[in-house]
């Protein structure tokens, strides 16, 4: 679902993951401001703001690679009937968003239109669309759409969803820290 990077020590070993063959990922918003960062275009303080501050204990020539990873990260996967996309689809039609995939850039990786007006209309064309980057209590359906970013990263609770039998599983981090 995209953000692989600051959010926690391991940001390199999550950006080699994208050269494992069974490991698939969107770009999110912490990628794009990765990108920006390196190309100059975003204040560094800005970005350190934002998670970003791990970059300093590598030389921009360490972190080159990993621009190069990132940039090839696509803007939305699509499983057989199921759309990934980090933060917003403002489409009635997956064809129509599909087709218009790059002038909707920005609001595929910072979007928050759908979540924040409980727009709950259905994607036509598409059964499901999972989304993340809006943190919220739980997983929230709005038509076929699915917001599945539950904080786990600031160890509230973690959700996932399995696209072959769409099941959903979601707990909270204490929880599962309880029964290791």
């Amino acid at each position: 679902m995209g953000d692989l990077i600051d959010r926690g020590n391991e940001n390199l070993e999550m950006l080699a993951l994208l050269n494992e063959k069974w490991f698939y990922s969107i770009i999110g918003n912490h990628e794009q401001m990765f990108m920006e960062y390196m190309l100059g275009e975003i204040d560094s303080y800005a970005y350190y703001y934002n998670g970003g501050e791990w970059t300093n204990k590598y030389t921009h020539e360490e972190l080159m690679p990993y621009y190069y990873l990132v940039y090839k990260l696509p803007l939305v996967i699509q499983v057989g009937n199921v759309g990934l996309v980090h933060s917003d689809i403002n489409y009635t039609y997956w064809d129509d968003f599909i087709n218009n995939l790059y002038n909707n850039y920005e609001n595929c990786i910072w979007g928050r239109n759908r979540i924040s007006r409980y727009i709950d209309n259905n994607i036509i064309g598409i059964d499901k669309v999972i989304l993340g980057h809006t943190v919220l209590s739980y997983p929230t359906e709005l038509g076929n759409t699915l917001y599945i970013d539950t904080g786990g990263v600031f160890k509230q609770r973690l959700t996932c969803y399995n696209i072959n039998s769409s099941e959903l599983t979601s707990f909270e981090w204490k929880d599962y820290l309880n029964n290791k």
